[in-house]
């Protein structure tokens, strides 16, 4: 099945795109911040909104790292913390999550637009601490 891409915005290819590489990277990664809210609420995504995701430690191995090289910009910028790059204009921010919270032990799985994504559950609690994530 074909599917008409021409119809997303910007931010939205950036987030279809995120969502390749982190699977061709064995990596589980969850939707955070803004863009977490947007897809649960199933919002049309503003085409200035930066995008953030996250994925524990434990899912960033030697494979994951490679691959993730392969696909990403060159000039991505790898952290300790976090991958940042840019897809068609959209900043995208990968944190990675050293600390354990409950919220992203079991996620949850919303779908929006053409896939699934996962996000922090309860999203709630998530949501009034999102600020101090690690």
């Amino acid at each position: 099945m074909t599917t008409n891409t021409s119809k997303f915005s910007s931010t939205e290819h950036a987030l279809y795109f995120l969502e390749d590489i982190m699977e061709r990277s064995l990596i589980t990664f969850f939707l955070l911040g803004e863009t977490a809210r947007t897809v649960i609420e199933n919002l049309d995504q503003d085409p200035t909104t930066p995008i953030e995701a996250g994925m524990k430690r434990t899912e960033y191995t030697e494979y994951a790292k490679s691959t993730l090289k392969m696909f990403l910009p060159s000039d991505t910028v790898y952290g300790k913390k976090a991958i940042k790059f840019k897809w068609q204009g959209t900043p995208v921010t990968i944190k990675i999550i050293d600390r354990k919270y409950e919220f992203l032990n079991n996620l949850d799985s919303v779908f929006y637009k053409i896939t699934s994504f996962r996000i922090p559950n309860p999203f709630k609690k998530y949501w009034k601490v999102r600020g101090i994530i690690k």
